[in-house]
């Protein structure tokens, strides 16, 4: 057995508020480890080849740049999970610490919107700077009953943008999203719109479901107290 992926939720505080999030992230939350236990924490992943962060929002925290420096060397892949409203903030030298950088987006403006319950002020522009700096990202989203007929934009979009691809996550029955039942699609139906989405590009897509965990076995998850 050996473990490949360890993804990690850096910090539970977020400045949007998703209906679907799994962790029940906002910004009332908990910021997270101090830099110094999160160099710890990355020491003991050891044997680890690619390290996910995640959060919350990890833009928040003041620290990535030091945690994003001092893990760089020890894995084969950084990758950062972003909803990308606060990229024009920050300095782009952190965001070129990493192998790949994820930005969430649910549909076009007006249902990505509704699903983060904030205005997506700034997420256009966060793309345009990412496409200027020549930063490889791609476009992460989640299916559900909400955006299932926004797929087919979504894979246009990412492409029109100039993503390396899209990755179609399943949702995850935990936190605000146990409380929206009405998001879940019937299995039958979730795996039709699947199957069609992998048929449309096998390279450009990726289908973030399988009906075994593999926690354990192929990748670890990490709150964000370690």
């Amino acid at each position: 057995m050996h473990l490949d992926t360890a993804t990690w939720e850096i910090t539970r505080k977020c400045n949007l508020n998703c209906m679907h999030c799994f962790n029940d992230s906002s910004s009332f939350n908990e910021y997270g480890l101090s830099t110094k236990n999160c160099y710890k924490i990355i020491d003991k992943l050891d044997g680890i080849k690619d390290l996910v962060i995640t959060g919350g929002e990890p833009l928040l925290r003041k620290d990535l740049s030091l945690i994003s420096r001092y893990a760089r060397s020890k894995f084969d892949k950084l990758i950062l999970q972003t909803n990308g409203e606060l990229i024009p903030q920050i300095d782009y030298e952190l965001l070129n610490q990493f192998n790949e950088i994820e930005i969430s987006i649910y549909g076009k403006p007006d249902v990505d919107k509704k699903i983060k319950q904030e205005l997506s002020s700034s997420l256009e522009k966060s793309l345009e700077i990412l496409k200027q700096e020549n930063i490889p990202f791609t476009i992460a989203t989640v299916l559900m009953e909400i955006n299932k007929e926004e797929m087919d934009y979504l894979v246009e979009f990412s492409k029109d943008i100039g993503a390396e691809g899209i990755r179609v996550q399943d949702l995850i029955p935990f936190g605000r999203a146990k409380n929206n039942n009405y998001l879940f699609l019937p299995y039958d139906e979730k795996m039709e719109i699947l199957n069609k989405i992998k048929n449309m590009d096998k390279n450009f897509i990726k289908i973030g479901y399988t009906q075994t965990c593999g926690g354990g076995t192929f990748f670890i998850e990490l709150d964000c107290f370690g």
